[in-house]
Parts: structure tokens; sequence; C-alpha cells
């Protein structure tokens, strides 16, 4: 009688991923489809890849804090942060997300009709002329403004400190510290 195989794990993504090109399967965190597009979550980077062709990969570093940790203003953060809201969304479609009025489905569908309105951008700007040039025409006078902001900032005299805001801000401190350790206090006679 002839031995019939164990079963692996079977790769659901293995289709998904046979179109990206240059990655080592070893790395991929996670690979989460959304209809139009999928994302990959590498241990370095995250690919946004349409299903008509259009990729484009985001580091992990772009952007990071003082412990390494990628900036929630990063892309590549806002790619992860979809595939968990994507997670979390499951068995919850229909709750009332948190501090809102919406269900966690529509707050969900909300993210990936920003994610991909603004990730595919490049490919859509030119096929309108118009629409290219007002978009480059907002850009540049965003960048104009962002500029003369920082010539004021940096062109204002800092000011100094009087004794009065010193002793303001070392009173404060002090309160601070009286209040921790109150706190402290509290904690320890409970315990």
């Amino acid at each position: 009688m002839a031995r019939i195989a164990k079963k692996k794990t079977v790769d659901n993504n293995a289709g998904l991923l046979k179109v990206v090109v240059g990655i080592n399967r070893k790395d991929v965190e996670s690979v989460t489809d959304f209809g139009h597009f999928f994302i990959v979550i590498l241990k370095d980077c995250a690919i946004f890849h349409t299903h008509i062709g259009f990729e484009a990969r985001f580091k992990r570093w772009g952007g990071v804090d003082m412990e390494g940790h990628a900036l929630t203003t990063t892309t590549f953060a806002w790619l992860e942060n979809l595939v968990a809201m994507k997670n979390e969304v499951k068995g919850k479609e229909n709750d009332i997300f948190p501090e809102t009025d919406v269900t966690y489905q529509d707050m969900l569908d909300s993210m990936v009709i920003i994610t991909e309105a603004n990730i595919t951008h490049p490919i859509t700007a030119f096929t309108d002329a118009d629409d290219a040039a007002k978009f480059a025409k907002n850009k540049m006078d965003y960048l104009g403004r962002m500029q003369e902001l920082l010539e004021t900032t940096m062109n204002t005299p800092v000011s100094e400190e009087t004794e009065e805001d010193l002793k303001k801000n070392f009173e404060h401190g002090q309160q601070a510290i009286l209040a921790e350790q109150a706190a402290e206090a509290l904690n320890q006679g409970k315990e």
C-alpha cells in the first residue's frame, strides 16, 4: 500500500507572492488582500501591489523614533496599520468604531479608499493635464508656505527666560515630583 504524504501547511498567498519580484519568502511577515490591491509586510519594508501591476515599496525606516520604531506619519506605518485594521475588523464589521458613529467596516473601507487614492496618484496624475498641473501647483504652494513659516521661525529672536519664569518652572516641577511621590505611597499602601 502506498504511503500518502503528510499534508504540510498550505500557503494561501503563493499566488499573490508570485507577482512580487525580488523578495525572500522567509522575510514575509504577512500578505493581506484588499480586493484592488494587496499589501506584503516584510521584515524591512511594505509593498503595495495593485492587481494591474503597479507596485510601490516603502522601507520600514523611512522615519523612526529614538527606539527605532516607524513613525506613525510614514507610509510604511500607514500600510502596517491598514493591515492591522483589516485583521481587527474580522468579526466586528457591524460594531461601532470607538469614539465615532461609523462601523468598523466603514472605517476600514475609508482607509482603503484613502490608501489606494494616495499611493496610486502617480499613475493617474498625468491622465488629465489639468489635474496634474493643479496637484503640482498645490504642492508648490504648500512648500512655499512651509518655507515662509520656517524662515519666520528661524528669524524670530528667542526670548530670555526671566527669573520669575524660572521660579514658576521650578515650582511646577516640584509639585509634579510631590504628586508622583504621593501616588507611589498610595499604591504601596494598597499592596
